[in-house]
């Protein structure tokens, strides 16, 4: 899949999308020193997740929200709104980038999130650096994320062991070095 939205026409103003009703969110991500907006939506069915670029496949990023929900309404999208505030919190990449790099003390929820990200950029951008392939230690440790208990050295089963650890720390690290590639060819409106 390119990461194209579906019905979406990618011209960098586009006008005429076969799909308006897909309900596509303001995604916030927060990567020192900038903070940004996508456009993402999740995808249907089996599909996977996306989010929006341009025709050249450069991933669409807005300073502000404001910006991403005036682009999405000259597109005639669906920006849902997840709540009153435009001001609801960005994902922020340092603590992933530090506990990826040197360990120590992160929220479990951020891992996750960050990790997510980074496989919805990848569907996105498939000719930025890959994340590494699948496989049955990054399952596994993918899969005790949900058991909250991934980071906690008294977690038993639950907890990461060496290798999980490593597998995600491959992940984020292979995942951080495609959001700089996206931002450094993004287009920025």
């Amino acid at each position: 899949m390119s990461g194209r939205l579906p019905g979406v026409s990618h011209d960098p103003d586009p006008v005429s999308p076969a799909n308006p009703a897909a309900e596509h969110y303001a995604y916030r991500v927060r990567r020192t020193p900038a903070e940004l907006t996508l456009i993402w939506r999740g995808g249907e069915g089996d599909g996977p997740d996306e989010f929006a670029v341009d025709g050249s496949g450069r991933l669409l990023t807005f300073r502000e929200t404001a910006a991403a929900r005036k682009y999405c309404e000259r597109a005639g999208l669906a920006l849902a709104h997840e709540d009153e505030s435009e001001d609801t919190a960005a994902l922020d990449l340092d603590p992933a980038a530090e506990w990826a790099a040197h360990g120590g003390p992160v929220a479990e929820g951020l891992l996750l999130d960050a990790w997510n990200l980074f496989t919805d950029l990848a569907q996105a951008l498939p000719d930025g650096p890959p994340l590494p392939p699948r496989d049955p230690v990054q399952d596994s440790a993918y899969e005790k994320f949900f058991g909250l208990a991934a980071l906690d050295p008294d977690g038993g089963d639950g907890a990461w062991d060496q290798r999980e650890t490593e597998s995600v720390r491959e992940v984020l690290n292979a995942g951080l070095r495609l959001w700089e590639t996206a931002l450094a060819d993004a287009v920025i409106q």
